[in-house]
């Protein structure tokens, strides 16, 4: 999905519809946007935070069946402490608008069972 950053911005009604592909299939979906992929501007993931607040309706509510993924392997040089003070800058946010679905930050050159309780202190 594009946040409309690098790519075209995806409809908050596009994301309904495949999230329901996904419910009518006994799928979880698992949503992303790409455009700030391998990028370490905390910047980058601040835009990211703010499309999917602005795309909330598609995620609340449907807690059981989507999983977010805030931005696409975020932090590319795998900065630890830049990573960390990214995501506890947006989840923050994120929560404080009800999004309460599960949350991943995974990066690319980190093996992909990280938790975010390695790092960040909630």
């Amino acid at each position: 999905m594009g946040d409309g950053q690098q790519y075209s911005k995806t409809s908050l009604a596009e994301i309904q519809k495949l999230i329901k592909l996904c419910k009518d299939n006994h799928l979880i979906a698992i949503v992303e946007a790409h455009d700030a992929t391998d990028s370490d501007n905390i910047q980058y993931l601040e835009n990211t935070a703010n499309y999917w607040m602005e795309m909330k309706d598609a995620l609340i509510g449907n807690e059981d069946h989507v999983i977010l993924n805030t931005a696409n392997e975020w932090g590319g040089a795998w900065d630890s402490s830049n990573w960390a003070a990214g995501y506890q800058q947006v989840i923050p946010k994120l929560r404080n608008v009800g999004i309460k679905n599960t949350i991943i930050g995974l990066n690319q050159l980190r093996p992909r069972h990280t938790l975010f309780s390695e790092f960040i202190d909630f």
